[in-house]
């Protein structure tokens, strides 16, 4: 960010570095969250819903995921197999107000 091209946004591996990424664009470059600078995280944790924060999210379906590590446990107990699983499920996006919205016009 104390780069002359500073990014328009930053998409964090965690909602924890994203509170840290606003604190540090907000405290430490004086950037405004979203004006100069979009900020997503991903976990949507508690705290990111804070006033203080209000940060954009994806919220993980902890539920689904939980149920399908058991069964994949459980399946694995009456039959061993080498191969990998792959489960995927789709996260949400919670639009709290740290990240603009870019529509493309044609």
């Amino acid at each position: 960010m104390s780069n002359d091209e500073k990014p328009d946004a930053i998409f964090c591996a965690n909602d924890l570095m994203a509170m840290a990424t606003m604190d540090v664009a907000k405290r430490q470059f004086d950037l405004e969250v979203p004006g100069d600078l979009s900020i997503i995280g991903f976990d949507d944790i508690q705290m990111v819903s804070w006033p203080t924060y209000s940060i954009t999210t994806i919220h993980q379906p902890v539920k689904k995921m939980v149920n399908a590590t058991i069964d994949i446990l459980i399946d694995t107990v009456h039959e061993v197999s080498s191969q990998g699983i792959v489960r995927m499920y789709a996260g949400d996006l919670i639009d709290r107000g740290s990240a603009r919205l870019v529509l493309d016009s044609e």
